[in-house]
């Protein structure tokens, strides 16, 4: 039902994460400050982290990308 843009049902926190993750898609990996710093006031940054794929145990390049941008 998403993918038709029906959105019932779906919470406000979860649209968050719907919402960041296809902008992170949009912006190939290159998501703005702004959206950056909702889904990590929505999440934390541990979550926000994995929602994108990182293990901030492991130097991957989007924890690189998080320490650049947000430290």
């Amino acid at each position: 039902m998403l993918l038709s843009g029906i959105t019932e049902g779906i919470s406000d926190h979860e649209m968050t994460a719907i919402v960041f993750a296809q902008h992170y898609a949009d912006t190939r990996g290159n998501p703005s400050m702004e959206a950056w710093n909702r889904t990590v006031e929505a999440y934390g940054t541990e979550k926000a982290l994995g929602d994108i794929g990182c293990d901030s145990n492991d130097h991957d390049w989007e924890y690189q990308w998080y320490l650049n941008k947000c430290i």
